[in-house]
């Protein structure tokens, strides 16, 4: 993705194959429970640039899934995206960590966000959404297809408003069109260990898919216009709001703002982007055990 925005100067994690597949001991195999994935992280600040790290994936609630094979085909890599697949009008609550390989002590991140991707809505009343808990701020752009709830104690349940299928879900992280960014939420934490996440789907009758990418997309990505050009996004509103409520400024995808503060497109921002997805299949079927 040398070509699409700004996102290789980013902190960013790199995915680079499943050492374990067993999210909420959801195979047969006699594998601990877990998704495990092998990655090298680059400019976190953090003393780990180029280091080889574990991203490990697990469930805190009960997790439910379609069959075994949902499982199999989905709870992994695919392209640019790692993904883990949910039931239909379920939720569940994950932990993302991170360790260093032959170590199980948990790291504490200088910094860590993510960017939620393509919330939308399907057939049969199908909604997508998407809470988190004990971050420092999250973005949004001004026109944003996504409903942000908040619970006053640091929780916030960001809600798909408008319905979609597979045809609009994205391709390159780094590369999006104007509503695919409309779809999106970025988060920020800061020195933190355990990422709490909890992922659903409100009604539908087939399953989702849940799916994260290294890179911090609504700060960096490139816009794909409707003529197949590509922009920088310097145009784009990125709003700023703060764990509990306050919206405090705004930025472009060239001057991102933070605070009072400005934040600008580089290396110097310390930290680890994570980015995640939410897409509805509506061109898979019904798989079976």
């Amino acid at each position: 993705l040398k070509d699409c925005g700004d996102c290789r100067d980013y902190p960013s994690l790199t995915l680079h194959n499943v050492i374990r597949s067993n999210l909420g001991n959801s195979n047969s195999s006699q594998d601990p429970e877990g998704l495990v994935f092998n990655a090298t992280v680059n400019h976190t600040g953090a003393g780990l640039h180029n280091a080889p790290l574990y991203i490990e994936v697990h469930n805190t609630s009960e997790y439910d899934i379609e069959s075994e094979g949902w499982a199999r085909d989905w709870n992994g890599l695919h392209g640019h995206f790692a993904s883990v697949a949910l039931k239909h009008a379920t939720n569940v609550s994950l932990e993302i960590s991170a360790r260093l390989p032959g170590s199980n002590e948990t790291l504490t991140l200088p910094r860590f966000g993510f960017s939620v991707f393509d919330l939308d809505g399907g057939p049969n009343g199908t909604v997508e959404y998407i809470e988190l808990s004990g971050f420092d701020h999250f973005y949004v752009t001004a026109n944003t297809l996504v409903n942000v709830d908040r619970n006053g104690m640091g929780t916030a349940r960001f809600t798909a408003t408008v319905q979609g299928d597979g045809s609009d879900n994205p391709e390159e992280p780094e590369l999006l069109t104007l509503e695919q960014k409309r779809k999106s939420v970025t988060v920020e934490y800061s020195n933190v260990q355990k990422v709490p996440i909890t992922i659903g789907a409100i009604g539908g009758l087939s399953g989702r898919v849940f799916s994260f990418t290294a890179r911090p997309i609504l700060l960096c990505a490139k816009t794909k216009t409707a003529n197949g050009t590509v922009d920088p996004g310097e145009a784009e509103t990125i709003e700023n709001h703060t764990a509990d409520g306050r919206h405090t400024a705004n930025g472009t995808a060239k001057n991102r703002t933070q605070g009072s503060g400005t934040r600008e497109c580089d290396a110097g921002f310390l930290g680890l982007m994570l980015s995640l997805s939410l897409s509805y299949l509506t061109t898979v079927p019904l798989l079976t055990m």
